[in-house]
């Protein structure tokens, strides 16, 4: 049993660093290849639903083939999944015109919000309480986030009321979307000997079709007549093999941060993937300044160094109290003389 266990943790451990520098790789490599594809196609909606027509046609092909393995029979209702997936659809169709409209600073910050949004949902709904120390850490991200929106308003080059809006709203749904997968996630692990990867990848392929059906939908009612007009006035057409070519690496790009965030998922831990977020949201303010060329003020860069650190002391706290939570049940365990010997 032991060796059983500790073997299972290795191999753990051997897939979890190539894991996390695939996911961070290709999570950088598709903003930077989606904020450059919608200077020259300005269309978020369209782009989007793109990405997951080319998800879908892959997911049946991969599940024909084998490559997948078959779907879990979980707690998942059709009706649940369905209304899940146009709200997913919703969430990254936002989050394309958040990208679109705003500079990759303001775009990735405002992503912070989620997680106060999400404990401040759950105390609300669910009475789930937080040491004061993280309120306190989310409060200072949450103001400094606050002072980088703020800012980007006075600046246009930035951001834009429309941008804000969409990346506000963006966090609504990201917060619902987060605590309804969260509750599906745990009823399934309790149901199912299926690895989280799975589940994950399960939770992906039930939601693509009404995903695509929403962002699809979105897009013929606001930007189908901007993009048949623009197309009429052109006179001058870029290539169309390169213009094919860049929706193509993007959507092959979102296709592989969905597989590589479930590999992430099963073979590391939920802090893990919350600091690698951290790590992400560094590297694209870097980025946005050296390929962009996107200048920010003084005040911005203090402010989304604040938002960062104060992110970066939550997830510290809170993994700082899960190891003393297991590690006084496991001292408590010890200690009690019911407890066998497993060893």
């Amino acid at each position: 049993m032991l060796r059983s266990l500790v073997g299972s943790e290795m191999c753990i451990r051997d897939r979890a660093l190539p894991s996390l520098l695939l996911n961070f790789a290709v999570a950088l490599a598709v903003i930077a290849t989606n904020k450059y594809t919608l200077r020259g196609f300005p269309f978020p909606l369209t782009l989007v639903s793109i990405h997951y027509g080319f998800a879908l046609a892959c997911f049946r092909l991969f599940r024909t083939l084998g490559v997948l393995p078959p779907v879990q029979k979980g707690l998942r209702s059709r009706r649940t999944m369905a209304i899940l997936g146009v709200s997913v659809g919703l969430q990254n169709g936002l989050s394309s015109a958040s990208l679109a409209y705003n500079s990759t600073s303001v775009f990735q910050l405002t992503k912070l919000l989620a997680t106060p949004s999400v404990v401040l949902v759950e105390y609300c709904l669910y009475e789930h309480r937080i040491s004061p120390s993280r309120v306190l850490a989310l409060a200072i991200s949450t103001i400094a986030v606050g002072v980088v929106t703020w800012t980007s308003l006075t600046n246009q080059q930035s951001g834009s009321v429309a941008g804000v809006l969409c990346a506000l709203s963006w966090v609504a749904f990201a917060t619902a979307n987060k605590i309804s997968y969260s509750s599906i996630q745990q009823a399934e692990l309790r149901a199912s000997s299926a690895p989280l990867w799975q589940i994950s990848i399960d939770f992906i392929g039930d939601t693509l079709m009404t995903s695509l059906a929403s962002t699809a939908l979105l897009a013929l009612l606001v930007e189908f007549g901007t993009i048949v007009s623009a197309r009429s006035e052109r006179t001058e057409t870029a290539a169309p093999f390169v213009a094919l070519a860049q929706l193509l690496v993007s959507a092959v790009l979102a296709l592989g941060i969905q597989f590589t965030s479930a590999f992430v998922l099963g073979a590391t831990s939920a802090t893990s993937h919350n600091v690698l977020g951290q790590l992400k949201s560094v590297a694209v303010l870097l980025i946005g300044w050296a390929l962009f060329g996107e200048e920010s003020s003084q005040l911005q860069v203090l402010s989304g160094v604040v938002s960062l650190g104060g992110i970066g002391l939550y997830t510290y706290l809170t993994a700082s109290e899960k190891i003393s939570q297991v590690a006084g049940s496991s001292h408590s365990m010890i200690g009690s003389p019911e407890s066998p010997n497993t060893s």
